[in-house]
């Protein structure tokens, strides 16, 4: 072949190859990270202080006594920019109580949601923790509630019980908070009151742990109550799903493994581990659609609600011959939030009798807080004997309170 020829053909190739990968390999898009990309009402136009005592009047007296109401609410649904675990652009959304006719600056609050499988049964869908968001801003709380990365409109299955992106989801939904506030013509005061329950206590640790380490000049937590927390996964928790015994909630465990698999690859694919006929079952459960709930789940997993009979015997016996070390337990080990040193005021809320979330995580999580060199820290029982659900309603009116108390 012709020198010139030859040269021609391997630039053509060049190219070729060039164009080929421009159109395979695109740069990921840098977030803009807790910028809002849209806000709308949801609900009521206002909700009027008589019809949120009424509401709660009707879901629990004890709740609607526990309310001092001050202002009328607006909820506002947002869509804002934050990013995924690869640290990619994606969306998520959440919802924010306004009080309205506010004559001063208020106080930021978060509230962080428990564990939901169904993607739309969230804040921003008035599902799941949306009434929390009524009562404290009420009483003059502007309250984000993120619905987390990957449920209500975030295109992705949720990556369950991920402390860095739980932390990241609701850094940026701050972020956007701040910005309708500015939007809505609402000032804020310099004080932000963190809380939430059961995975929103998980939750609660994860966003304290990365703003004071990551987000201090920006944020500056005035006190925080994570509620029924699982602060020790790898540890407490995992072993609770191991056992040869009934669990009060096996649905915990093909969520985990679910959802973290995308992230840290403890299998080449989740349904290889699991016995017929869960092996195809589960898995239509576990899409970025997120279509079913959690009771639907618990409905098809063993009668026995032993966990861990949804595996083939011989990857459990890896996990238990491999305790320390097997990657299921490495994965969980990097979302354990117990280790570190708090700076704001920490109290932990948590019953005796939970079933779910045991109290050892709170004791636990103590003890460390305090050996790295924390100011004492107080658990809170605010129901004797009370378990997962039942502790719910207590947890949240004794945190109000304590709000309440060092509130501007």
């Amino acid at each position: 072949m012709p020198r010139t020829k030859l040269k021609l053909l391997c630039y053509t190739l060049i190219l070729a190859a060039f164009f080929a990968c421009s159109k395979t390999e695109e740069t990921p898009k840098t977030a803009q990270r807790g910028k809002m990309i849209s806000q709308t009402k949801v609900g009521l136009a206002v909700y009027e202080k008589s019809q949120i005592v009424l509401a709660f009047q009707l879901l629990s007296p004890a709740a609607a006594q526990s309310i001092k109401p001050e202002y009328d609410v607006a909820l506002y649904k947002v869509l804002y920019e934050t990013i995924d675990p690869s640290g990619n652009a994606i969306q998520a959304s959440g919802l924010v109580a306004i009080p309205q006719q506010v004559t001063k600056a208020l106080p930021l609050a978060s509230f962080h949601h428990g564990t939901v499988l169904k993607k739309t049964d969230v804040p921003s869908q008035l599902g799941t923790g949306f009434q929390v968001g009524l009562a404290f801003g009420t009483e003059g709380y502007v309250t984000a509630m993120p619905d987390f990365l990957g449920l209500g409109e975030s295109p992705m299955l949720h990556p369950y019980m991920h402390a860095a992106t739980e932390a990241t989801a609701c850094v940026d939904m701050l972020r956007a908070t701040k910005e309708l506030c500015k939007t809505l013509s609402i000032n804020l005061n310099d004080q932000l009151f963190i809380f939430g329950y059961s995975q929103g206590g998980h939750v609660t640790l994860a966003v304290q742990k990365e703003i004071e380490a990551k987000h201090a000049t920006e944020f500056k937590i005035t006190a925080s109550s994570p509620m029924a927390a699982p602060t020790d996964l790898s540890g407490l928790q995992m072993d609770s799903l191991l056992k040869p015994t009934p669990y009060v909630a096996p649905s915990y465990l093909p969520y985990v493994l679910f959802s973290q698999n995308p992230i840290y690859k403890m299998y080449p694919d989740v349904p290889s581990a699991l016995a017929s006929p869960y092996n195809t079952t589960l898995p239509p459960f576990f899409t970025a659609a997120m279509p079913f709930s959690s009771a639907e789940l618990e409905a098809i997993l063993p009668a026995s609600k032993i966990p861990t009979a949804i595996l083939k015997p011989e990857e459990l016996q890896k996990i238990r011959t491999n305790r320390q070390t097997h990657p299921t337990v490495l994965a969980l080990r990097n979302s354990d939030v117990y280790d570190w040193k708090p700076v704001a005021p920490l109290k932990f809320c948590h019953c005796d009798a939970d079933r779910h979330v045991y109290y050892e995580n709170a004791v636990k999580a103590k003890q460390f807080f305090e050996r790295n060199g924390a100011p004492t820290i107080e658990i809170i029982n605010p129901l004797r004997g009370g378990d997962h659900n039942t502790c719910l309603l207590p947890s949240i009116i004794w945190a109000k309170g304590w709000f309440n108390t060092l509130k501007k």
